[in-house]
């Protein structure tokens, strides 16, 4: 189908960065419960400008590739990503992500 992005993001970095988001999430744990943080106004600001910078990259990437559906494909990975390292390092924000992650995949279902 020509998702390339997709299909490297779940091969190369979702299963990876999963299972070590359950060792960390077993080794940081208040009770039975994980101990979630906030991201502070400074780490928001950086991590905007991050995905701004890789989207643009990538996107220019997919284009030069021959990538069928560069946008989607392109939202669908770097939210992915995105959603994976907030999951793994146990911040909030991560719920937010996950609702953009969602709607990125299957617009249709809005």
């Amino acid at each position: 189908m020509g998702l390339y992005a997709s299909a490297g993001y779940a091969i190369f970095f979702s299963c990876p960065i999963q299972i070590a988001t359950f060792i960390r999430w077993s080794r940081n744990k208040y009770g039975t419960s994980t101990c979630f943080c906030r991201m502070t106004g400074k780490q928001r600001i950086l991590v905007v400008a991050c995905f701004l910078t890789s989207f643009a990259v990538l996107f220019l990437v997919l284009k030069a590739a021959g990538s069928s559906h560069q946008l989607v494909d392109n939202l669908s990975s770097l939210i992915g990503i995105l959603t994976t390292v907030l999951t793994m390092f146990a911040f909030i924000e991560y719920t937010w992500t996950m609702i953009l992650s969602g709607i990125a995949e299957d617009p249709a279902a809005v």
